[in-house]
């Protein structure tokens, strides 16, 4: 029998690009408890601002719907032909942002914040139009006219851990559509660094450090006890979508296997915690709550690596264009049993 960490996937063909934007507050920056909801309405809001033409039109009777950067990042709707997702009106978004890591809501003027921006597939091509929202919505404000910042220097990830290309805002925008697309982050990049496929011996245990609200849903209702099939399936779902639909790629053959393999892995340790939140959107509170803390795994977790691996790179379950879902795994035990 072929062991589940023999067969190499196609995270390789799995292109992304991880950013850090530094933003030097002009006033004193005031976020509200939920930083990563601000900052996604911010840029929708600047992002629209910038690219529509037909400004008294909703998107979805606009002639240029479907070819329109707005809806495309912001409003991301389904092909016009697909089996995949054939009830949803929009499809996981092609990329994240990742709010400032600091615990801190103030930042007085002259202060600088970094936020991160990940961009998925054909999202790496629309590079500039996240840098200019970033700084039209820094110049007006962040929300009515206040919380305003610079948008002073981007810094592009080459590599997971590896150097970034420093670039310095204002006449470097002009240079942004050919860095980036170049050179992505790819799963390949990740493999080279952390392939399950190449390790000489199983892995047996796994810590997973939920670093923001995790929201993961089952039959409609937030998981609050969390496992690995669950955290698992969740996490395959989502890159199975955002390849599928941002990069036109499908490569579910061994996707049965590893999911009911993933009935083996056991929760070892579950230092988790619930943490409430919600959103104001069109006028209504959404909840936003999720999990948070850290737990372990064990089993042979071999085969899952590359895929935990990716996930770290573009989050898992609700909200990740907010910043949710975001986790850092720390490989506890590396044995041959």
């Amino acid at each position: 029998m072929i062991g589940p960490g023999r067969r190499q996937h196609n995270t390789a063909l799995f292109p992304a690009c991880r950013l850090l934007l530094d933003l030097r507050a002009i006033s004193t920056i005031r976020f509200p408890a939920n930083v990563g909801s601000a900052l996604h309405g911010g840029f929708g809001a600047a992002l629209k601002s910038l690219v529509c033409v037909v400004k008294d039109t909703p998107c979805a009777q606009c002639r240029l719907y479907r070819s329109c950067a707005y809806p495309y990042l912001f409003e991301t709707p389904p092909p016009l032909t697909t089996a995949r997702m054939p009830k949803a009106q929009m499809i996981p978004r092609p990329y994240v942002l990742e709010p400032p890591q600091a615990e801190k809501s103030v930042y007085p003027a002259g202060e600088t914040l970094q936020v991160g921006l990940v961009l998925i597939g054909k999202a790496i091509s629309y590079l500039p139009f996240f840098l200019e929202a970033f700084a039209l919505m820094g110049r007006r404000g962040i929300s009515q006219g206040t919380n305003r910042f610079s948008l002073e220097r981007w810094r592009l990830y080459d590599a997971p851990g590896g150097p970034a290309s420093v670039r310095l805002a204002g006449e470097e925008f002009a240079k942004a559509t050919g860095g980036p697309a170049s050179a992505p982050l790819t799963g390949e990049a990740f493999a080279r660094e952390h392939d399950s496929a190449s390790c000489p011996v199983p892995l047996h245990r796994l810590k997973v450090q939920l670093l923001t609200p995790t929201r993961i849903e089952h039959a409609g209702q937030p998981v609050r006890r969390l496992d690995f099939p669950t955290f698992f399936s969740s996490l395959l779902r989502r890159l199975r979508n955002l390849q599928f639909f941002h990069y036109g790629l499908s490569d579910e053959e061994d996707d049965r296997r590893l999911r009911d393999l993933s009935q083996t892995i056991t929760v070892a340790t579950d230092r988790l915690i619930w943490l409430d939140q919600r959103r104001l959107s069109h006028g209504r509170w959404t909840p936003q709550g999720g999990l948070m803390g850290e737990l372990s795994f064990q089993g042979d977790l071999t085969a899952y690596l590359q895929f935990l691996r990716l996930g770290e790179l573009v989050h898992v379950g609700k909200g990740t264009t907010f910043g949710m879902g975001r986790y850092e795994l720390v490989t506890e035990v590396k044995d041959s049993i």
